[in-house]
C-alpha cells in the first residue's frame, strides 16, 4: 500500500515538473526576452546576439530533444507518419552543403530539429485537450506579464516605429510583429477555450479581450488578418452544423466574397486605417526583389536560415526594396529562398495532407474538440501570409508539428477501430 502511494506521489511530482518545463519551453519559443539591453537586434526567428537569449533558446531545443529521447519508442510510433514533414527537415539539414553560411545553417537546422522533436513529443504525450490547456496557460502568462511589464517599464515594452509614425507594443517579446502574432494566437486559443470549457468563462472572456487589445496595440497586420479569418471560419463551422447546414453554407459563401470584394474596392481606406500604404509598407517591392533572387537559385535555395544575413544576395533585395528586411514577410517565399523548390514542395505536401486530415477529423466527430486542428492550421497559415516564421524554431512550428502528429494518431486510431468492427462482424 505504501509502495503504491509512493509511486503515485512520484508520478504526480513528475507530471507537475514536466508540465512546468513544457510551459517554460513554450514561453521561450514564443520569444520571451529577459536581456532587454540588446533587444533591438533580435532576429526574426527569435535568435539573438545576446548570450542570455541564445542560452534560453537552445535550452528549449535541448529540452525538446531530451524529452523526445525519454519517450523515443512512443515518438517513433507516430513521428514518420507525415513523411513530407521529415523530408523538409532533412532538406534544411542538407542545405548546409550549398548554404551561403554553412555554420549558421547547421545551427538553425539543429534548432528546428529540436523543436520538431518537442512538437512530436507533446503529441505523443498529451491529448489535444490537455495540450490546448497548456498552450492557453502559456499564452496567458505572456499576455498578463506583458501587461505588467508595460506598466513598470513602458520605455522597453513600447517602441516607436518611425516608418509608420506610431507607437507599437512588444511587451516581454523581442519585436511588435512577434508580439502581435502571438497575441492573435492567444485570442484564437482563448476563444476556443471559451467555447469548449464550461468553467472559467469569465476568465476566458477577459483573456480574449486582453489578447485582442494587445494585438491591435502591436499594429501587426498578420495578427489582424489571423483573427479575422479564424473568427469567420469558426462562425461558418459552428453555424453550419445541423438541420440547415446547406442553407448556412450557401449564405456564408455569399457573405464572405462580398466582404472580400468590399475590402478590395475600398483598399485605400482600409490601408490608411491601419497605417499602411499601397505597397503594404514596402512588402511589394520586397517580394519583387525576393522573386529575383529565387529565380537565380530556384531548386535548392541559399541554405536554411542563411539568406537574411546582410551579406551577399540579401543586400541586393534590400536595394530593390529600399529597406533592410529581416525576412521575406511571407512564409512560402522564405521557404523557397532558403531550401528551394524541393523543400517548398515537401512542406506544402505536408501542409495539404494535414489540412485534408483536419477536415476529415471535423467531419468524423461532432465534438467541439474537432474544430481545433483546422482552426489552428488556418490561424498558422494566415499569420504567415504577410509575415514569416512558421518554419523557424519557434512556437508556431512546434504547434504545427504537434497538429501533424496528432492527426496521424487520429488516423491510426480510426483505422484500428474500423478493423476491430470488421473482425466482430
Amino acid at each position: 500500500m505504501k509502495k503504491q502511494k509512493s509511486s503515485s506521489f512520484v508520478e504526480l511530482v513528475f507530471s507537475i515538473a514536466e508540465t512546468v518545463l513544457v510551459i517554460l519551453a513554450l514561453c521561450i519559443l514564443m520569444g520571451v526576452v529577459l536581456d532587454r539591453s540588446r533587444v533591438g537586434v533580435v532576429a526574426e526567428d527569435f535568435g539573438s546576439v545576446s548570450p542570455l537569449a541564445q542560452l534560453m533558446n537552445y535550452s528549449a531545443y535541448i529540452l525538446g530533444i531530451f524529452l523526445g529521447l525519454s519517450q523515443y519508442k512512443r515518438i517513433l510510433k507516430f513521428a514518420f507518419k507525415d513523411i513530407f514533414l521529415w523530408v523538409f527537415i532533412a532538406t534544411t539539414v542538407l542545405s548546409s552543403i550549398w548554404s551561403e553560411n554553412p555554420i549558421l545553417t547547421i545551427g538553425r537546422s539543429t534548432a528546428l530539429f529540436g523543436v520538431t522533436i518537442l512538437g512530436t513529443y507533446l503529441a505523443s504525450r498529451y491529448s489535444l485537450t490537455r495540450l490546448f490547456q497548456i498552450l492557453c496557460l502559456s499564452l496567458g502568462i505572456v499576455a498578463i506579464s506583458s501587461l505588467f511589464f508595460t506598466w513598470f517599464s513602458p520605455s522597453e515594452a513600447i517602441v516607436n516605429d518611425f516608418g509608420r509614425s506610431s507607437w507599437r507594443w512588444q511587451g516581454v517579446l523581442a519585436h511588435p510583429t512577434h508580439f502581435g502574432r502571438i497575441m492573435a494566437l492567444s485570442t484564437v486559443s482563448w476563444l476556443l477555450c471559451l467555447l469548449s470549457v464550461q468553467q472559467y468563462r469569465i476568465f476566458s472572456c477577459g483573456m480574449i479581450l486582453l489578447s485582442v487589445i494587445l494585438t491591435f496595440l502591436s499594429h501587426a497586420v498578420s495578427g489582424y488578418i489571423s483573427i479575422l479569418f479564424v473568427v469567420a471560419l469558426m462562425t461558418v463551422l459552428l453555424t453550419s452544423r445541423g438541420r440547415y447546414r446547406n442553407l448556412v453554407l450557401i449564405t456564408w459563401a455569399v457573405i464572405i466574397p462580398s466582404i472580400v470584394l468590399g475590402l478590395l474596392i475600398n483598399h485605400n481606406l482600409v490601408l490608411t486605417s491601419f497605417n499602411r500604404d499601397i505597397t503594404l509598407t514596402g512588402r511589394i517591392p520586397l517580394w519583387i526583389g525576393v522573386f529575383e533572387m529565387i529565380f537565380q537559385q530556384p531548386w535548392f535555395g541559399y541554405g536554411y536560415g542563411a539568406f537574411w544575413t546582410g551579406n551577399g544576395p540579401s543586400t541586393i533585395v534590400w536595394l530593390i526594396a529600399g529597406w533592410k528586411a529581416a525576412h521575406a514577410h511571407n512564409a512560402i517565399l522564405d521557404i523557397w529562398l532558403q531550401v528551394g523548390l524541393i523543400g517548398l514542395v515537401s512542406f506544402l505536401l505536408s501542409l495539404f495532407r494535414n489540412i485534408f486530415k483536419a477536415i476529415v477529423e471535423l467531419n468524423r466527430s461532432n465534438k467541439l474538440e474537432s474544430l481545433l486542428p483546422i482552426t489552428f492550421l488556418v490561424c498558422l497559415i494566415t499569420i504567415n501570409l504577410v509575415d514569416s516564421g512558421l518554419t523557424a524554431g519557434n512556437i508556431l512550428w512546434a504547434l504545427y508539428v504537434f497538429l501533424s502528429t496528432y492527426l496521424s494518431k487520429q488516423t491510426i486510431t480510426t483505422v484500428t477501430a474500423r478493423q476491430m468492427q470488421i473482425k466482430k462482424v
